[in-house]
This record gives structure tokens, sequence and C-alpha cells, in this order.
């Protein structure tokens, strides 16, 4: 694999992928901007807030993944080691992402569930970037493939590429989105959060890292969060329907103004 790629300085792949994944959600976002009543100085508030709830959201959903570690040998330097040094967990990130932009819409004044829909899309995209930097850095690696590529930190054994597999679901859901949003008014989140927990239940079967926290039925964190996910979904779509769906215009022109 490429962990670093080199141009003038090392630059860790995972590092530049992500970056260039939320440099395309923001071209995505500004292009949908006017369409959908935003204007420059929200859309850059929105990033503020769901930057930060993402990775305030990443970090604490790792952390809880090493919470059998640090209760078997519990000390402030180690807890606080792994909370400084740990990875990110997708999930949380999303989670934390989609918490703070609805308190962001608040603060604001504007339609939290359009503004959800509105970034949906950006969500996809930029983790469809992030799955193929996790590839590049040889992280959140597949099971072990006779017909695989060999990872940078396991160079012996061949695993399936179940990375470059999500990234390219992710692309799929990511134009399913922007089709649906061109036909109807639907809720893209809803949708998203539907169609991703689906693809991550499933594909977490075809991973072998086992830092991301195998519980119960020997299931996943995010395999357990993707049921809790979509059993959510479906009990709010079976009880109304509606949800599917956005009520009516975005928000206000004044927004735009």
């Amino acid at each position: 694999m490429l962990p670093y790629i080199h141009f003038i300085v090392d630059i860790p792949s995972y590092s530049l992928m992500s970056d260039l994944g939320l440099c395309t959600a923001l071209v995505i976002s500004f292009f949908r901007m006017k369409k959908n009543c935003y204007n420059e100085r929200i859309l850059l508030v929105v990033l503020l807030f769901i930057t930060i709830g993402a990775f305030i959201g990443s970090k604490t959903l790792f952390f809880f993944t090493q919470l059998p570690e640090v209760i078997t040998d519990f000390s402030i330097s180690k807890t606080l080691k792994i909370i400084i040094t740990s990875g990110f967990v997708f999930y949380g990130g999303l989670f934390g992402a989609i918490l703070s932009a609805i308190l962001c819409a608040r603060l604001l004044a504007i339609d939290s569930k359009a503004l959800l829909s509105f970034l949906a899309p950006s969500f996809a995209i930029f983790h469809a970037f992030g799955r193929i930097g996790c590839f590049l850095g040889g992280c959140c690696y597949g099971i072990a493939w006779h017909a695989g590529i060999a990872m940078a930190a396991m160079p012996n054994i061949k695993r399936f590429p179940v990375q470059l597999l999500e990234a390219f679901a992710e692309l799929i859901i990511f134009f399913i989105l922007i089709k649906l949003d061109h036909l109807k008014k639907f809720n893209l989140m809803i949708i998203y959060l539907l169609l991703y927990s689906i693809l991550r239940f499933f594909d977490e079967f075809l991973r072998d890292d086992i830092i991301r926290g195998i519980w119960a039925l020997g299931l996943s964190t995010s395999q357990w969060i993707a049921i809790f996910t979509i059993s959510g979904v479906l009990i709010r779509l079976l009880s109304n329907n509606r949800t599917l769906f956005l009520q009516h215009s975005h928000h206000d022109s004044t927004v735009s103004s």
C-alpha cells in the first residue's frame, strides 16, 4: 500500500484523501447551495459546527470501543493517551456531525430537517474518499483472501479490499441521493442513514481489524449501531411515512439574503 505520498514532504495518504474528500464535498455543497436557498455565510458556519461535532463524535466512539482495555488496566495517563492518540470511527463522526448540524440550524433559525437532507450527499462523497485513504494507509482492512492485496503493516497476508468496496458503494449511494434530490423533495438524510447502515452491517463481515470492537453475538460496534439505526429509521417511517419527504420548501427566502 501507500501510507505516505511524497511531495516535497511525506504526506499521510489518509489525511490527503480525507482533505480531498472534504474539498469535494464543499464544492458539491457550493453548487447545490443556491437551489437549497443557502448562502456562503451559512455554509461556512455549518461547516465549522459539523467539523467540530464530527471530530468529537468520532473520537468518543473510538474510545468506547477501547473500554475493555481501559477498564482492565485503568490509569489516568493511559486513558488520556488513548483519547489523544486514538483513531476515528465514522459512525461516531456521522452522528456527531448530525447533532451539531441540528444545533447549528437552531442557532441560525433554519429548518434542521432540510439542512440534514442538504448535507447527506456531501457525507457520502466525503466518506468515499476517506475509505480510499483507509485502503492506502492500510487501516480498516479486510479478511484474508487469496486473491486480495497485501496491507503495508502485514505484507505477508493478502486481504480483501473491503475499503474500496465501501468507497464504491458510497459513490453509488451519493449518486442515488443526487438523483432523488432532482426527482422530489425527499429527506435525503433518512435515505442515507438507511442505505449506509445496510451497507455497513454487511461489509463488516468482510473486515478483520479487531480494534473496531467485537461485542455480543460476535457483531462489531458498527454492526450494532447499524442495527439500531435501521430499526430507528424503519420505525420512524412506519409510524409516519411523511418522514421520507420534506414537507415544505427548505426554508424562507430570507435565509439567503
